[in-house]
């Protein structure tokens, strides 16, 4: 769904220290006790004085073997912001769309799987229901 808003990949890429990165980029740190549990943690994470983790520096991951860096270059730096780009001021169907579709990106995209929607929430959320079509119709109807 991401690529067909954005034409390219949120979190593809030919590195899993890039990818994560990626991720940390748009979703920001996972919570502290996912890292605190993950078995490859020390992998791409520093653990700070305070006890919190950091994801590694490029060079710290990758050392004298740093051949590039990420190519990717964003045009938003979070989901929220993905819903102004190529927004549809002319057209509020398709903002209206544009909208749910990454509020539902949004509801899929949570770390702790706790706070991430479940596939029968996915089937009734608005962007898959259209429910918010009928909202904006009786809002088009009343002010007629």
């Amino acid at each position: 769904m991401a690529r067909m808003m954005t034409q390219d990949s949120l979190f593809g890429s030919d590195s899993e220290y890039w990818t994560l990165r990626r991720m940390i980029h748009l979703l920001d740190l996972p919570p502290q006790y996912l890292i605190d549990a993950g078995r490859r943690s020390r992998l791409f994470f520093e653990r700070m004085p305070n006890d919190w983790w950091r994801l590694k520096t490029p060079m710290d991951y990758f050392g004298t073997d740093l051949v590039h860096s990420d190519p990717t270059v964003y045009k938003f730096d979070s989901l929220e912001e993905m819903k102004t780009l190529c927004s549809e001021t002319d057209n509020p169907a398709e903002a209206d769309e544009r909208r749910e579709c990454i509020e539902l990106l949004k509801a899929m995209l949570q770390w702790d799987d706790d706070d991430r929607i479940t596939p029968s929430g996915i089937l009734r959320h608005p962007f898959i229901t259209k429910s918010y079509l009928s909202s904006n119709l009786r809002l088009l109807v009343h002010d007629v």
